[in-house]
């Protein structure tokens, strides 16, 4: 069922041709208007016909994009399983080093993270910033300075912050000891997500 059309539409998608009756999908939108603009000159084509094909071409682009935007949404979960601080990938600065233990989709989870950092004192992993995620941040050695919405608290071992959505936040040590931290981020499938606030998101 799946051949090539040989009217040179070059398309990587397939669904039916109404010149050749073979099986083409057409992925660009500037190529559907090119073959519409063709079928419709050909003088054996009525317009009954012509609006088939017109229905027939929307169809197919509109499915190829479905299935484009599925396959970049479709990963594998996230398994069950531990991994240790020298398995997980490393990114490192002048500011200490932080190890990405989890990163991806889960059962309940999209653009998920779970990582832990050691930051240098003096140092912070960067500057204050918000996103769209919903966030844990637990410090499990040493002391800093949260900031939070324009406010800062002490911060200690054994603290924890959860961060909502698009709140601006940050963590920096202003201790003698490297700060240690666990970090946990998410969104939730089947939530719709709020509204990028204007202004400046730090980095």
């Amino acid at each position: 069922m799946l051949e090539a059309c040989t009217h040179r539409h070059r398309f990587q998608f397939r669904t039916s041709c109404m010149l050749c009756e073979t099986l083409v999908f057409y992925s660009d939108e500037t190529l559907i208007i090119r073959a519409m603009e063709e079928l419709m000159a050909k003088p054996a084509f009525q317009f009954k016909t012509s609006l088939i094909a017109i229905a027939a071409f929307s169809f197919g682009f509109y499915c190829a994009l479905m299935v484009t935007d599925a396959e970049s949404q479709t990963s594998p979960p996230i398994q069950s399983q531990v991994i240790s601080w020298d398995k997980a990938p490393s990114n490192t600065g002048d500011w200490g080093e932080m190890r990405s233990h989890f990163r991806g989709t889960t059962f309940g989870t999209t653009d998920a993270l779970a990582a832990l950092a050691v930051i240098k004192p003096g140092q912070a992993l960067h500057p204050a910033h918000r996103h769209v995620e919903e966030e844990y941040l637990l410090v499990t050695e040493g002391e800093g300075v949260w900031y939070l919405d324009g406010k800062e608290f002490p911060a200690h071992k054994g603290d924890v912050l959860y961060v909502e959505p698009w709140a601006m936040h940050g963590l920096i040590n202003t201790g003698k000891e490297p700060l240690t931290f666990f970090v946990v981020k998410w969104n939730s499938k089947g939530v719709e997500l709020p509204p990028e606030p204007s202004g400046d998101h730090g980095h």
